[in-house]
């Protein structure tokens, strides 16, 4: 903590957003809420991805703020690489309010924070397989992309796939399996 504080006084945008996130993680260390957000906002002016994306949730819970906002710090956290916000800003382009749908594009995003190996991003891949948003409807793919989500620990993709398996319009429907799932999604 000591070595952080001084490489924050030194200048450091890496140290400045760790301080940040150690104390939303660890509420004994004192440090006021004022100067967290400080930190975070100082930090994502600078460019800094983790902590854009990490504003653009703080924005995104208050109702006093636009979620226009929101979505301009996703999108320029996502295109300076930042995996979450690939992953949250291609599902608000695949299945946001109408004025901000661009499917193709938002599975592009989440493709790649796929590829960057941010694992939520295999059930939202999944998502837009199972749905059609941005790529051809594909059962396989989305079963496969919700299986790779909850072998790397990823629960609610057992309750997707659980779900999945109990629709008879389902190619493999199979309630046997389907309880399976959403037994393990219950645990």
């Amino acid at each position: 903590l000591k070595w952080l504080l001084e490489a924050e006084k030194r200048g450091s945008i890496k140290a400045e957003y760790a301080l940040g996130t150690i104390k939303s993680r660890c509420p004994e260390i004192n440090i006021s809420e004022d100067k967290l957000l400080n930190r975070i906002v100082s930090a994502a002016e600078n460019k800094y991805p983790p902590a854009m994306y990490i504003l653009s949730t703080i924005i995104g819970a208050d109702p006093d703020l636009g979620p226009n906002d929101e979505l301009v710090l996703l999108r320029e956290a996502a295109e300076l690489g930042d995996p979450r916000a690939k992953e949250s800003y291609g599902l608000r382009l695949c299945f946001g309010d109408n004025k901000n749908l661009n499917p193709e594009m938002g599975f592009e995003l989440i493709r790649s924070a796929v590829e960057n190996g941010y694992v939520p991003a295999y059930f939202a891949l999944a998502l837009c397989y199972l749905n059609g948003r941005g790529v051809a409807q594909n059962f396989k793919q989305a079963v496969e992309n919700f299986e790779t989500a909850l072998s790397e620990g990823y629960y609610l993709a057992a309750l997707a796939l659980g779900e999945l398996y109990t629709d008879p319009e389902f190619e493999d429907f199979d309630n046997k399996v389907a309880l399976a799932y959403l037994q393990l999604a219950q645990n």
